[in-house]
């Protein structure tokens, strides 16, 4: 598997990869990343995942957001993270929501964007990769 974590030659899809990675690695599940450019024209990537409860919803948003910083990458905004069962980080060519487990169900993204593809990720492999290229 190939990486690039250099910040000038991302791709939107590596970036958006890599940060479907930083929130797996904070145990992020039912982790989705739809392509979604050709449905909705905003963004081009939407990343879902779920998380255990409201507490974990802020982690998740805190650690992501430290950690694409670190690559040089900003988020344009952060709504509903402190003390909230939903969090969405923009980082404009893509999104990513965090749902506390029950409210995943209730606002339902995961039919909303049925029409977008899902991007074929390994999200094991790619960690191992990653390890293997930081060694």
């Amino acid at each position: 598997m190939r990486l690039n974590l250099q910040p000038e030659s991302m791709t939107v899809e590596d970036a958006a990869k890599y940060a479907s990675y930083v929130l797996w690695e904070r145990q992020a599940r039912e982790i989705k990343l739809l392509y979604v450019e050709d449905v909705v024209g905003y963004t081009d990537f939407i990343i879902i995942v779920s998380a255990r409860n409201e507490r974990h919803v802020q982690a998740l948003s805190n650690h992501l957001d430290r950690r694409m910083r670190e690559l040089g990458m900003r988020s344009i905004s952060r709504e509903g993270v402190k003390n909230q069962k939903w969090g969405l980080t923009d980082f404009g060519d893509f999104i990513v929501h965090i749902f506390e487990v029950g409210e995943r169900a209730d606002y339902d993204l995961d039919t909303l964007f049925h029409e977008a593809p899902e991007v074929e990720f390994d999200i094991e492999a790619y960690a191992q990769s990653l390890k293997n290229h930081n060694h």
